[in-house]
């Protein structure tokens, strides 16, 4: 017999309200560029079924971005078919959110922003077409499960009754279909569009985010695998100005071999792709750096010796049940893939800084330590100094309350004094 309560995580529910604030503010920010001057709804949608000779003309005008967001709209028709025909009801779901919150938020809508600001009229009205055309199928897909918001998202689609097949309702309006959006399937295009945004974007991002950089400008050097498949009509160097404006850089420059890339440089290795952030981009952040990572790889360290001699103990070997030690075992793992990584930048940021620097921000920890061990041995003395003696009838009540806070001054005293110490007897080169 079925229950009567059902399995419901709030935070899909959070989840879903957040996906529908994302269509919402797509579709507010795309309605701008079809209200410009010029603007004309594309003559054929995602539902309609056209011929060779018109899926050329259609196809005139369009940049490889543009290409790209309607190969993958064709791909989310594809997917949503075969889940209506399977009665896969997720993979629908997955596949619509895929397009909207993936690719075409995620990168579409700001891959097209240079294009839809910029100069170049016919550019711009290339890309308001195709994201008309985006706007107008994805709705479509997308109504079966959210019918209300799409359908009043619909209502409010410019030019709507001027487009071929316009209904009054998006109810009633066609379903896209893998036959109608074949014309525009490019799985070459895909593929360099992929080593584009999965490989590099992705990495040139994290490396971004571990020095600190947000909207900062920079340069960007990138190696291609050596064995990267030759193509006469596409290349990764045609992306890089999706590149740049994915990565914030004002600069992307292809080079074959590493000794063309920046002599002091933050890099990331993936897939065969080796990106390369110029050390002066961040080069005021770098004693930041460096302590911030210190930091990191002292704390991992710390956490991992903890968790080993935990597990160590004769007790923890004899009682402690097999799915904690499991558990442990794991923890230790990752903690040790934490503070090896910390080491590894931390040495790459000392190694890029010069002899002078390193020196000088040695000297200051020192000088940080040094005021470190003063203050708490201050401390200790102050909280001395405040015991009564034994006799008097308040040295209970005031051991009571001092007692933790001396054991706390000992233990920084101790502790700035042993980091004192390593310190002073380091050479730095």
């Amino acid at each position: 017999k079925q229950g009567g309560s059902i399995n419901l995580d709030i935070n899909v529910v959070v989840g879903c309200r957040n996906f529908c604030n994302k269509l919402w503010q797509a579709f507010k920010l795309s309605s701008m560029f079809f209200e410009v001057s010029g603007f004309k709804v594309p003559a054929h949608n995602s539902a309609t079924v056209i011929s060779a000779a018109e899926a050329k003309e259609e196809a005139k005008g369009l940049s490889s971005i543009d290409k790209w967001i309607l190969s993958k709209l064709h791909n989310a028709a594809l997917e949503c078919k075969k889940g209506f025909e399977a009665f896969e009801f997720a993979a629908i779901t997955t596949a619509c959110k895929q397009f909207w919150y993936d690719e075409f938020c995620d990168y579409y809508l700001e891959m097209i922003k240079p294009v839809l600001y910029g100069a170049d009229e016919a550019a711009k009205a290339a890309a308001a077409q195709t994201l008309y055309t985006c706007v107008d199928g994805g709705l479509r897909l997308l109504h079966p499960l959210m019918p209300f918001v799409t359908e009043e998202l619909y209502q409010r689609l410019p030019g709507r009754d001027n487009a071929e097949g316009s209904c009054d309702s998006i109810m009633i309006a066609s379903y896209p279909t893998p036959e109608a959006t074949k014309r525009w399937e490019n799985k070459e295009l895909e593929e360099k569009m992929s080593d584009a945004l999965s490989i590099i974007v992705s990495c040139t991002r994290k490396l971004r985010s571990i020095v600190g950089l947000n909207m900062e400008k920079t340069e960007l050097y990138i190696k291609p695998p050596a064995d990267q498949k030759s193509s006469s009509s596409m290349k990764i160097e045609d992306f890089a100005g999706v590149i740049g404006t994915l990565t914030y850089s004002d600069k992307v420059e292809f080079i074959t071999d590493e000794s063309k890339a920046p002599e002091k440089s933050l890099n990331e290795v993936k897939s065969g792709y080796t990106m390369y952030l110029p050390a002066g981009a961040f080069k005021s952040k770098m004693e930041r750096l460096v302590l911030e990572y210190e930091k990191k790889a002292t704390d991992a360290t710390t956490r991992c010796s903890d968790i080993k001699t935990r597990m160590e103990s004769q007790t923890y070997i004899a009682k402690t049940p097999q799915n904690i030690k499991d558990k442990d075992t794991e923890s230790l793992k990752k903690l040790s893939g934490e503070r090896d990584q910390h080491h590894a930048s931390l040495e790459m940021f000392l190694a890029m800084m010069t002899s002078d620097e390193r020196k000088a921000l040695h000297e200051k920890k020192i000088q940080t330590w040094t005021q470190k061990l003063q203050k708490a041995s201050k401390e200790l003395e102050d909280y001395n100094a405040k015991i009564p003696a034994k006799e008097d009838k308040s040295y209970k009540k005031v051991m009571h309350k001092l007692t933790p806070k001396i054991k706390k001054a000992e233990m920084l005293k101790r502790q700035a004094g042993a980091t004192l110490e390593k310190l002073q007897k380091m050479e730095i080169r």
